[in-house]
């Protein structure tokens, strides 16, 4: 294994650890369950289960936001890029419905959401963190309990100092 990957890999479970003995929770919807079952691993489904005991899973009803889908439609032209959106879009609603932060490894997802900001303004207050290439902001947010509301928005993606 290669110094970075370790980095990486260390970084992530520095994260993990810390969402699972801090004050932090996970917001957790039917589609959400459903896709952490295909993608979770082992060490995670353990991690969840640890946390449900912990009472720190906020279960919540799927929720869907029209206007969101509405511009992802209108205004993301190019098939494949809404494709991309539209696959995990119920990550983004519950993310703005919730008021919750996102930790996802998905900087593809990320990308297109910060283009389509311009066209659905609440996604510029998303919180996008992806441990491998945020490990380092991702830490500070939750040693900080994660109570700054402009670390790592999709507004700022693309500015490394802002993830």
């Amino acid at each position: 294994m290669s110094e970075r990957n370790a980095d990486k890999l260390t970084n992530t479970h520095q994260i993990i650890l810390l969402l699972k003995t801090g004050n932090t929770g996970v917001c957790m919807t039917p589609e959400l369950q459903a896709e952490w079952e295909r993608h979770a691993t082992r060490f995670m489904t353990r991690w969840l289960a640890n946390m449900e005991q912990r009472c720190r899973v906020r279960r919540e009803r799927d929720r869907r936001l029209a206007d969101l889908r509405e511009s992802i439609v209108a205004f993301v032209k190019q098939q494949e890029k809404r494709d991309v959106i539209l696959k995990d879009v119920h990550i983004t609603e519950a993310a703005i419905f919730f008021q919750v932060a996102v930790l996802s490894f998905d900087d593809t997802q990320r990308r297109v959401l910060s283009e389509l900001r311009v066209h659905y303004e609440r996604l510029g207050g998303v919180q996008w963190f992806n441990p491998e290439s945020d490990g380092q902001h991702s830490l500070e947010w939750l040693q900080g309990g994660g109570h700054d509301a402009n670390a790592c928005q999709i507004a700022n993606f693309g500015h490394r100092e802002a993830c």
